[in-house]
């Protein structure tokens, strides 16, 4: 052990003596390092470092603001993947596909998150730990972040913000380190995403060579088709009439299904006022039920819901092509391509 004592400043540094030697130095200003606060020798980590893979995989993520929660998420079962790049699923507000650059964007954002500067450490342990929250913010947080990955899950939360020189911050803690930092708001760009940010743009994504039947309801009637085989050797009834279905003509229809896309926050949600348009029942041959319902809100804009949860809009002239497609099917007509 060597021990050092470090003496008044001079204009050129400080006075500097071994404890065990007769002699005095002179060090530079480098030496004011020994009087920094001990926040100062403290890395603003809110959680550790993952590797790409393990982001990437990881088993769920979940957003709370206001300490409400926002949205949910999970890895789908191996069996459940529709392709390499549809690995998660939202699954609330409600079943979504996730917007694969935005969702991944901030899964890898979970990693080593990092603060400007510790404010507080050792908080668990502080007597004064429920004033310092109510302080800071973090009674009920403006946002609670979490990522599960190897079965364990990490998390951290924001309170307050403030800012200095044109910059915003947030106050944050995690237990992770035990501390509490200020956080450049642009560090966590995936905590001010809305809703419409985290899901994709494509409302129905199922191949279809997954999916046992489709309920499709318009006009007041129901349509049941139910398929069978895969790819050339596919085949297709309507099952309350017996009624064998073209096949490229019901690709067809599967094709306009798959074109609806979201195309904004609809600022109505409550369809207790509205006509409903069309509904649509997938099932997959792995069990799983999904329906989608669709009405009117104007000339050119639909509401739509998926499971009963209604956030988004989509554009009428998409639903008057299913509605038109369906007609053409039980009449016994060609869908012609239209690309």
């Amino acid at each position: 052990t060597n021990t050092v004592y470090v003496g008044k400043s001079i204009e050129s540094g400080f006075y500097m003596k071994h404890k065990d030697k007769p002699f005095i130095y002179v060090m530079d200003s480098s030496a004011s390092v020994f009087f920094s606060a001990t926040n100062d020798f403290l890395n603003p980590y809110l959680t550790p470092v993952f590797e790409e893979n393990q982001t990437n995989y990881a088993e769920k993520f979940t957003l709370n603001k206001n300490g409400a929660l926002f949205i949910d998420s999970s890895i789908l079962p191996e069996d459940s993947r529709e392709n390499s790049s549809s690995i998660h699923r939202i699954t609330y507000p409600s079943d979504y596909a996730v917007h694969y650059m935005n969702y991944y964007n901030a899964l890898s954002g979970m990693s080593q998150l990092t603060g400007s500067e510790v404010i507080e450490y050792g908080v668990s342990s502080k007597q004064d730990k429920d004033e310092l929250f109510s302080y800071y913010g973090f009674d009920t947080p403006s946002n609670e972040a979490s990522i599960t990955i190897d079965k364990k899950t990490y998390s951290f939360i924001t309170g307050n913000t403030f800012t200095i020189n044109d910059v915003k911050y947030y106050y944050a803690y995690s237990d992770y380190l035990d501390i509490i930092v200020a956080l450049n708001v642009q560090s966590a760009p995936f905590l001010s995403y809305d809703l419409i940010d985290f899901v994709s743009q494509s409302m129905f994504q199922s191949n279809i060579n997954d999916v046992q039947s489709i309920d499709v309801t318009t006009d007041g009637a129901t349509r049941t088709f139910t398929l069978s085989g895969e790819g050339d050797a596919l085949t297709v009834v309507e099952t309350k009439t017996k009624k064998p279905i073209d096949t490229p003509s019901f690709r067809q229809l599967y094709i306009s299904l798959l074109s609806v896309n979201i195309e904004g926050v609809s600022d109505t949600t409550d369809i207790t006022n509205l006509t409903p348009s069309l509904s649509f029942t997938v099932t997959k041959k792995n069990g799983n039920v999904t329906t989608y319902s669709f009405y009117t809100l104007s000339t050119t804009r639909m509401l739509m819901g998926v499971n009963g949860s209604y956030e988004f809009y989509t554009s009428a002239t998409s639903i008057d092509k299913i509605k038109e497609n369906v007609s053409k099917l039980m009449r016994g007509e060609t869908i012609q391509k239209d690309y």
